[in-house]
């Protein structure tokens, strides 16, 4: 937060992002932290702990959209 505040060159060299942009959760229930479709990355984080790490992967590796798709629609 220093650099942020006192370092004009840092703050014109960077942006806030929501956080579902870059890194989302697998949770269903809290849209501020849900994947949905076109978001970059999905965080399987603690899921070992209920033993879902497989499941969850194969659930939205279902759901997953290829580059190539995203081009050719103009998507991207």
């Amino acid at each position: 937060m220093h650099l942020i505040k006192e370092h004009e060159v840092v703050r014109e060299h960077m942006a806030l992002l929501p956080q579902t942009m870059i890194n989302s959760y697998p949770v269903k229930d809290v849209p501020a932290m849900s994947w949905v479709r076109g978001q970059l990355v999905i965080h399987f984080a603690g899921c070992w702990v209920e033993r879902k790490c497989n499941e969850q992967w194969k659930e939205y590796m279902a759901l997953r959209t290829p580059v190539s798709a995203l081009t050719k629609s103009n998507q991207i």
